[in-house]
């Protein structure tokens, strides 16, 4: 019966990437989305498409965070995904860049 319950947990890859714009996936590329409704061209021949087949994959195959707010700087985001915790609450803040 352990074994049963071990096997039906999800598997959880959680990528936190910094820098990386909305566009910066191929799969929000020129398509419809929430941020985007109508499907306008979201890259020019300039920039070209950035591919990204891995997580275009796992993207579709998965589940998306797509909605989210973060701080200014990302230790205190990362603090926040790893504590669970608000950012104010983990000693990381808005003066970690004058330490």
């Amino acid at each position: 019966k352990k074994e049963q319950r071990r096997r039906r947990r999800p598997h959880i890859l959680f990528i936190v990437a910094d820098d990386f714009g909305w566009n910066d996936v191929g799969y929000h590329q020129n398509r419809k989305s929430s941020a985007n409704p109508q499907g306008l061209p979201t890259t020019n021949a300039a920039a070209g498409i950035m591919k990204t087949p891995t997580i275009d994959k796992l993207a579709a195959e998965g589940v998306k965070l797509e909605n989210y707010y973060v701080q200014q700087l990302c230790s205190p985001t990362r603090a926040s995904i790893m504590t669970g915790r608000y950012s104010s609450h983990t000693g990381i803040g808005p003066n970690v860049d004058r330490i």
